[in-house]
């Protein structure tokens, strides 16, 4: 039977036999009944220091009801217990005169004769030399005077740590402090000049760069992962060449980092990332007339050189998705930021102040720390990281552009896989996708053509597509011949490989024209691991195949006694042969088919 103690959310549930029993084991556990007896009883309550309830009550004699628990339905009341009776509790009274006294362990003693354990009787409660044991009023003192050094201990603590709190603010700003004077007198520097020429002149006003570049990006390097912090001599004769294109004004400063990215050394995490610290390093580019210099320094630009003209102001609106903004946190947001700032600000004027890199003049001229306006014709600020300011072609992104190309990827459509899009799927980790055959994956720089695609699929989802490669590897024979020799063979047939659009480039959906932008555009150099190969490729297939059309237009145009003047007609016609059926195809497809069907065209067309 299961009694409740209490009336709020806050009763106690007894399993007992009977109410008495269930009365004696609440007297026993429950240490501050003051909490069940009947809200009809309790006047009001305060607390004390120790944060512990006190209450008034508006009768002498406040009692606790116990009722039975029902599962279902109303509880039903079967009694009252005196708040003073649950308080003043003797457990001497409660525990059986004959109960064992399981406080304190016995002494054993080991007879060296016998070999025997010999226990001496255990004094029982009621025994005369047995010491009383303690009343519920004594251990609810205890337990408070505990409470309350537990509390002035936390206090005490709350103290120390808020005391420490102070100093540790304090240490963090003397510590600020000390870097800041380290950066600005270049302590951690190292000057290195790339190129040596004619300076500009004096009164050439700085030119600061917004935008934070990336080594291995502007490189352009995709074997082996990109270029990283190794590679810094073949950046240092590559950019010593093509400078102008990053710092086009005579006397500017631009920021540098080794990657973007992390580059896959090791498959152990932990090691990775520590081999990859270097390539976080940041460097100032700075040239001064035909003089380049890289200074490294130990200051780390984070994502610009300075900030944006609503960047601050936009961490300190609330976004429409942002339920739990606060403004505090959007405050020390700011004030990391503008630190991260100040640090390369502070960089760039030691090297003003304290070098003759940027001129002689300018050191008196330009305090980047206390702006002013009559500063402004020495220092202008490009703000080439917001794209706001950007002139632009018009054309779509790389990413909204291949999302088109994607799209049109159909049951014929001629693709290359991406293998930077494949991801760690490359390395052959889905074995489902050349399932039954578990097979090698294809590679990357070669023309497939999606034979089927899978619409729906229990476990992979919907809309993958199906191409079909010799994967050109040694199978066990299957035959008896092979069988009873116990030998491998060469893959004579093809097996199925399963990938998804957004892991392919549509080859008959993509111009040279297209591919020259996307490669050369800087905008999108950081997707150059994905780009550049696959451009690369497709430019040079593309060129194949378009010296192999004009020597066809060529040839057809001689067929027909046509001049140079009908060659697009022709160029149009081996088109339409190319692209007309649901499977696309080139002219070394079948060069034979295709000459009886393109000049059927162009003569029925004629007539």
């Amino acid at each position: 039977m299961k009694f409740v103690f209490g009336e709020d959310s806050d009763r106690m549930f007894i399993e007992a036999k009977n109410l008495a029993q269930a009365i004696k084991v609440y007297k026993i556990k429950e240490l501050f009944p003051e909490k069940h007896v009947w809200n009809k009883h309790i006047k009001e309550y305060t607390r004390d220091d120790d944060g512990n309830k006190i209450y008034t009550y508006k009768v002498t004699d406040p009692k606790i009801p116990i009722h039975i628990w029902k599962e279902q339905g109303k509880d039903k009341l079967v009694g009252e217990i005196s708040l003073r009776e649950a308080v003043e509790v003797d457990y001497n009274a409660l525990i059986p005169s004959q109960t064992v006294n399981l406080l304190e362990a016995p002494e054993v003693e080991v007879s060296d004769e016998t070999a025997l354990i010999k226990v001496e009787p255990l004094p029982i409660i009621g025994d005369p030399r047995q010491v009383s044991l303690f009343t519920k009023v004594q251990l609810r003192e205890k337990h408070n005077e505990l409470e309350k050094k537990e509390n002035e201990l936390k206090a005490m603590i709350q103290s120390m740590h808020e005391s420490m709190s102070v100093m540790k603010k304090e240490l963090d700003k003397k510590i600020k402090a000390v870097y800041m004077l380290e950066t600005y007198l270049g302590i951690n520097e190292e000057i290195i000049q790339l190129v040596e020429g004619a300076p500009a002149p004096e009164g050439t006003p700085l030119t600061l760069f917004q935008q934070k570049l990336y080594m291995d990006e502007e490189l352009g390097i995709w074997s082996d992962g990109g270029a990283d912090f190794k590679d810094i001599e073949k950046w240092d004769k590559w950019i010593s060449k093509h400078y102008e294109m990053f710092l086009y004004a005579p006397k500017s400063i631009c920021t540098f980092q080794i990657r973007r990215t992390k580059k896959e050394y090791s498959q152990n995490a932990w090691e990775n990332d520590a081999q990859n610290q270097p390539n976080w390093k940041t460097y100032f580019l700075i040239r001064n007339g035909t003089n380049l210099y890289r200074i490294w320094s130990d200051v780390h630009i984070e994502d610009r050189l300075f900030p944006s003209e609503t960047e601050y102001r936009d961490i300190l609106t609330p976004k429409k998705d942002d339920h739990w903004w606060r403004e505090k946190e959007a405050q020390e947001e700011i004030k990391s930021k503008h630190l991260s700032y100040l640090y390369g600000v502070i960089a760039i004027q030691g090297i003003v102040e304290r070098t003759d890199i940027l001129g002689t003049e300018i050191k008196t001229k330009l305090n980047l720390m206390m702006l002013n306006e009559d500063m402004l014709e020495y220092v202008k600020f490009v703000r080439d990281d917001e794209t706001n300011h950007w002139i632009t072609s018009g054309k779509p992104s790389w990413r909204d552009f291949l999302k088109a190309n994607q799209q049109a990827i159909d049951v014929g459509t001629r693709v290359t896989l991406i293998k930077d899009r494949m991801g760690h799927h490359w390395k052959n980790e889905d074995k489902w996708r050349t399932a039954p055959y578990h097979a090698s994956w294809p590679v990357d720089q070669f023309l497939y053509t999606v034979e089927s695609r899978k619409v729906k699929d229990t476990y992979f989802g919907e809309g993958d597509y199906i191409v079909r490669y010799n994967p050109g590897d040694e199978v066990w024979g299957k035959s008896a011949e092979y069988w009873r020799r116990g030998e491998y063979h060469e893959r004579k047939r093809r097996v199925p490989f399963r990938f998804y659009s957004d892991e392919a480039v549509n080859f008959d959906a993509i111009t040279i024209e297209d591919c020259e932008y996307y490669r050369t555009n800087r905008n999108e150099r950081k997707a150059y691991l994905e780009i550049l190969p696959t451009m690369h490729w497709i430019i040079k297939i593309k060129k194949e195949e378009q010296a192999l059309e004009e020597e066809f237009t060529k040839f057809i145009a001689g067929r027909l006694k046509w001049d140079e003047s009908r060659y697009p007609e022709v160029r149009e016609a081996t088109k339409w042969w190319k692209l007309k059926n649901k499977w696309k195809r080139a002219l070394s497809k079948d060069e034979a088919k295709a000459v009886r069907m393109i000049l059927k065209k162009l003569t029925s067309e004629k007539q």
